[in-house]
């Protein structure tokens, strides 16, 4: 099932994944471990204010010992003519040795957009393009591989 896309990406999202593959921009995951309902977080422009809502006690990105936001260069965009959508897909992403003294469970990832093609934009000036619900443990100090499948989807 494709993740929800918040407000603001509507109508974009197809167009930064365009730009990721073409290397003038990146994509970027953080992992939330509390969050609002996916209704609020639809309304955040960009990820700073999405981290800041209620005094950054609202949305807390994960803190698990070796968890980092991962930066991917290219998003999988496929066109089935056949059942008239667009989907894109992100490889399986790995959070190795994580959670060995501080553990976490993600219950929201998000897909973010970094205009910056170095991968180094701010938070107030990336954007979030999809976010999925989670039951991710980052735990034990092993490696975790994260699956979305499918972030997005458009169909007429």
């Amino acid at each position: 099932m494709a993740a929800k896309i918040p407000n603001y990406a509507k109508g974009r999202w197809a167009a930064w994944c365009d730009d990721i593959n073409a290397g003038a921009a990146t994509c970027r995951i953080v992992l939330l471990k509390t969050s609002e309902a996916l209704d609020a977080l639809e309304n955040y422009e960009t990820l700073a204010a999405l981290l800041a809502a209620g005094g950054g006690a609202s949305n807390v990105e994960c803190n698990a010992d070796g968890y980092t936001r991962l930066e991917l260069a290219t998003v999988t965009i496929t066109t089935d003519h056949t059942n008239n959508k667009v989907v894109v897909d992100i490889p399986d992403q790995s959070y190795n040795n994580v959670g060995a003294t501080t553990a976490n469970t993600a219950v929201k990832a998000l897909i973010c957009y970094d205009p910056d093609a170095a991968g180094t934009g701010t938070d107030s000036t990336v954007r979030v393009m999809a976010i999925s619900d989670l039951n991710f443990a980052l735990v034990g100090g092993a490696t975790q591989t994260l699956n979305i499948e499918n972030f997005a989807e458009a169909t007429n």
